[in-house]
């Protein structure tokens, strides 16, 4: 996966009852997972908690791949480039928000 890999990609893990989305980053050398939820392998040392952080994305594999092998599950990862291009086609005042 890691000649794949560039900043700001879009990740997502999926399993048949639960799944997980983030973006790519990369902290000096290893590369990271910037998500929220239940923090596992946080950079910042503080796991347990549900914040928003910046993870390992080694280890964060390794739990995904853990937790189907315990539920002899399937795995979907979707790694997603977004095109700047086409996105800047929306312009904040073409968007709607519900109060």
């Amino acid at each position: 996966m890691k000649p794949r890999l560039e900043q700001g990609q879009i990740l997502s893990f999926s399993i048949k009852n639960r799944g997980h989305t983030g973006v790519i980053s990369q902290m000096k050398d290893p590369w990271t997972f910037i998500n929220s939820g239940q923090m596992d392998n946080n950079l910042s040392g503080e796991n347990g908690e549900k914040a928003v952080g910046e993870e390992n994305l080694e280890a964060e594999l390794l739990n995904w791949f853990k937790l189907v092998n315990r539920g002899k599950s399937a795995l979907q990862i979707t790694l997603v480039n977004l095109e700047m291009d086409r996105l800047s086609m929306f312009k904040p005042s073409e968007f709607r928000q519900k109060v």
